[in-house]
């Protein structure tokens, strides 16, 4: 029975020699493979960061981005109004220009009527009959004028006349008779 022992303990040996084996091959092999996922862990650590630095980075940007847009919004918002003040002062001033434009039209069309007048007027062949209306209204006035005079002179005379009477009455008597 000792050398069944012996056997079975030797088949046992060598079992459990093939099985240290095993256990030593999946152990090299565990080995290996938890170096890889730990390399691989300590790579998916690097990402990671890299990942969470670009997110802090992103975040950022996206807080300018945001700020930036408040700032063109409002310095939108400020062009349009600047814009609508400009667009209501271009309005006056042609609503201005509009009206001096109607103003000088009328004084335009007043002057044209005007020259139409003083045309119809001083007209050249109507020249001569002027000069003659101008001439017989002149010799007229004079006519009037003169008879003016000797009407003044004939006043003056009777004044004179009276005058001698309020200072004589006796000599204006004699004179009748």
């Amino acid at each position: 029975m000792v050398e069944t022992w012996g056997d079975a303990k030797d088949v046992y040996k060598s079992a459990l020699g093939e099985e240290i084996q095993e256990i030593q091959a999946i152990k090299e092999s565990l080995q290996k493979e938890f170096e890889t996922v730990q390399a691989e862990s300590l790579q998916l650590e690097v990402i990671h960061k890299e990942k969470e630095e670009l997110c802090q980075k992103l975040q950022y940007l996206c807080e300018e981005s945001e700020q930036d847009f408040a700032r063109q919004l409002k310095h939108n918002k400020s062009t349009e109004d600047l814009s609508e003040q400009y667009k209501c002062e271009i309005q006056a001033i042609k609503l201005k220009h509009r009206k001096l434009r109607m103003k000088f039209e009328n004084h335009l069309y007043q002057l044209i009527e005007q020259k139409k007048n003083l045309y119809s007027v001083f007209m050249p062949d109507r020249i001569p009959a002027e000069i003659e209306n101008a001439e017989n209204t002149k010799s007229q006035l004079s006519n009037a004028e003169k008879l003016k005079a000797t009407q003044v002179n004939s006043l003056e005379e009777e004044i004179e006349k009276w005058k001698q009477e309020k200072q004589d009455p006796q000599s204006v008597v004699v004179q009748e008779e």
